[in-house]
């Protein structure tokens, strides 16, 4: 019902904005989306996208990338401390991605990408440590999966990039200085010594709201772009962070009401968190002889020391990444039809050991060397993608894909254990692009997919405690089916101009990957499905008003499940077919209203509604999440106010303004206390005040 309800709405739009005559068309977006890989109009695309540039987020409290990710349709984020721990679920992709077993501080099934070279691991999984959100320029949120393109955990893809935007007007220093509640504190200067080179340097710190919740990260970054030729362009990327979090853990719901500023005992004692110092380093070449054929060619080093505390074991990972990629792209005319070709190849590699240590009673590492292992893993593809082009009216896509991924462990404690785990697939994909007219566009989308388990997660269970490997587990495998619409128009007599954009999608997907035991090991459900609709509307006026709605309904389901229950320690099969999917609420809604002060102010009054229904932690539906509703308001300046060459940017912003006691995030399938209570809530954050100030020369 709901779902008919909101498309007999968006159609009764898009009739007006066909028939009224006081409505005014606008064109499609031209733009150039860097995560389709090939040069493709926003117009063009088959699938649901969102952009956004760096002034939505620049005066934000924006410790992470949660904030600029807030009120998009299909997008589920949930921060799990205050700092770069997130939570990203993409129409369920990413769903499982929360727990322990290192799933602490990285996301699955999500793709997320710097400056075009990934930051996700080829087993999946994503650490988040090197996104600063006041280096980011902007960023495209692909809400389909593009396995075709990107392979591997790509149920949606997050494309970030520092590069300059070449701006005439960009001032050549910045500089931003924010405070606010739980201890909140960050800096960052920001150089521009010509358009189109940043040097960046930044540090942020947060005490959090709950104890046993600190965090901290220094984070220096370069980017650059030159023309080598008139033909060779060059993108060069350096990035660099330490980042420390400690972790709060779940807590059961007795002392979640009780006391959410508690932390889990366990956690508390072993001084649970993590510590990461990282850097990229990539280089990007665009070769285009002629307007109709590019070259891209980039490859990129990733260098990675990480420290946990988790489970009892002080654990050290020295890891390096390093990849490749090429695509070629050519364009012919024949007539009123363009065809044109894309061809490309990837190859990733991570190497690198990991030491388990004992855990000393400060937290620290013991002289017990527990575990000595080397995990390797390997990731390549090549695709090829043709696309017809009707004189910008018709776009027709088909795509395949190959892909292989292999895991390599050498166990140099227990060499029976060293084993090697190969995984290959083929991926399709078709698309259509229809513009209806010059403001309004329609598509169609199939695409397959694959994700692999995790490193972490090829654990095996304890019935086959002996393996290096669990040998059962095999890939989660999907078919996302979507439809969607773009719209823009203008209304003249009330001098506002409206986005309307309307998706539906159905996945279905095979051997859904669940984890048991806080993460312990996981198991692979047989088949599950996942349909929905997303809307967003944005109405922005010539006065200054503007008002952004976004609404996602989506339903969850394992539509056969049967797992055997010996894993619980109990004989016999428990059969979980028709229950919801943890981790992902049905219903998700936001509106965003921004209103200019009277009195000719430069400043904008802003107010942010969020509402998430109730879902469930577990696989059997016996733990329910309450369903939130959170009100946050700002006022932030419009334009810069000028004091001599400075140019200022205040802003002041009162987030969760009713203190509203909410879950923050989840853990999926938890453990249970000695008192058989479930341990997985973690509590979101109170009401918080923080204030900032850009200053601009």
């Amino acid at each position: 019902m709901r779902t008919r309800g909101m498309l007999f709405v968006l159609s009764c739009c898009g009739g007006l904005a066909l028939h009224a005559d006081t409505l005014q068309v606008y064109p499609l977006q031209e733009v150039r989306v860097i995560a389709n890989r090939v040069p493709t109009e926003l117009a063009a695309l088959p699938y649901a996208i969102t952009l956004r540039s760096a002034p939505q987020w620049a005066t934000r409290r924006s410790y992470s990338v949660e904030e600029l990710l807030q009120g998009i349709p299909g997008v589920f984020v949930q921060s799990r401390g205050g700092t770069s721990d997130l939570r990203i679920v993409i129409r369920g992709f990413g769903a499982r991605g929360a727990g322990d077993r290192s799933n602490n501080g990285t996301t699955r099934g999500v793709r997320i990408l710097l400056d075009g070279v990934p930051l996700t691991e080829p087993d999946g999984r994503t650490a988040l440590d090197l996104l600063e959100p006041l280096a980011l320029q902007q960023a495209e949120i692909v809400r389909s999966n593009t396995s075709l393109l990107w392979g591997n955990a790509s149920g949606g893809v997050l494309s970030f990039r520092t590069l300059p935007m070449e701006l005439p007007d960009a001032a050549p220093i910045r500089a931003t200085l924010a405070v606010g509640s739980f201890g909140y504190r960050r800096g960052a200067l920001q150089v521009l010594p010509i358009p189109t080179l940043a040097l960046t340097a930044t540090y942020a710190r947060s005490d959090g709201w709950r104890r046993h919740s600190e965090g901290e990260r220094f984070w220096l970054g370069s980017s650059l772009q030159t023309a080598l030729s008139p033909t060779l362009r060059a993108e060069l990327a350096l990035s660099a962070t330490r980042n420390r979090f400690l972790i709060p853990g779940p807590l059961d719901w007795e002392t979640f009401e009780q006391d959410p500023t508690a932390a889990n005992a366990t956690y508390a004692q072993q001084r649970a968190r993590r510590e990461n110092t990282l850097a990229s380093i990539s280089l990007m070449l665009l070769h285009t002889p002629a307007p109709t054929t590019q070259v891209n060619a980039s490859a990129f080093v990733q260098p990675k020391f990480l420290v946990r505390s988790e489970r009892g074991t002080y654990r050290e990972f020295s890891r390096v990444q390093t990849g490749a990629s090429v695509v070629a792209w050519h364009r012919a005319s024949w007539g009123q039809l363009h065809p044109s070709l894309a061809v490309g190849a990837d190859y990733v590699v991570q190497d690198g050991p990991a030491l388990f240590y004992g855990l000393a009673p400060d937290g620290g590492r013991d002289s017990v060397l527990r575990a000595n292992k080397r995990e390797a893993a390997f990731n390549g593809g090549a695709f090829v993608r043709a696309a017809l082009e009707l004189e910008q009216r018709l776009w027709l896509w088909a795509g395949l894909r190959a892909e292989w991924l292999r895991y390599r462990l050498i166990d140099a404690l227990a060499p029976s254990r060293s084993a090697v785990k190969d995984f290959q697939t083929w991926l399709p994909a078709v698309g259509i692009n229809v513009r209806l007219s010059d403001a309004h566009s329609l598509y169609a989308h199939a695409s397959s997919g694959w994700e692999v388990p995790a490193y972490n997660e090829v654990d095996p269970p304890p019935t086959n405690a002996s393996a290096g490997i669990n040998p059962d587990l095999q890939p989660m495998s999907s078919w996302t089916w979507e439809l969607g619409s773009r719209h823009l128009l203008r209304v003249a007599p009330l001098r506002l101009a409206m986005q309307l954009e309307l998706a539906l999608f159905h996945i279905l997907v095979r051997n859904e990957l669940v984890p048991y035991g806080g993460g312990r090991f996981y198991v692979n459900a047989a088949h599950s499905t996942r349909s929905g609709t997303e809307a967003a509307l944005t109405v922005s006026t010539d006065w200054g008003a503007a008002l952004r709605l976004a609404l996602t309904y989506g339903r969850y389901r394992y539509a056969h499940y049967r797992i055997d229950s010996s894993y619980f320690g109990r004989s016999g099969v428990v059969d979980y077919s028709g229950h919801a999917i943890a981790g992902v609420p049905e219903l998700l809604g936001s509106a965003q209203l921004w209103l200019p002060l009277p009195a000719g102010l430069p400043l904008r009054w802003e107010v942010e509604l969020q509402h998430t229904s109730s879902y469930y932690a577990d696989d059997a539906n016996t733990i329910t999440v309450p369903a939130a509703l959170l009100l946050s308001t700002a006022v932030r300046a419009t334009e810069e106010l000028r004091l001599g060459d400075v140019g200022l940017l205040p802003w002041v912003e009162l987030r969760n303004v009713l203190n509203r006691r909410h879950v923050g995030s989840v853990y999926i399938n938890p453990d249970r206390d000695a008192r058989g209570r479930p341990l997985f809530a973690e509590p979101g954050m109170p009401r918080a005040l923080n204030l900032g100030l850009q200053l601009r020369y």
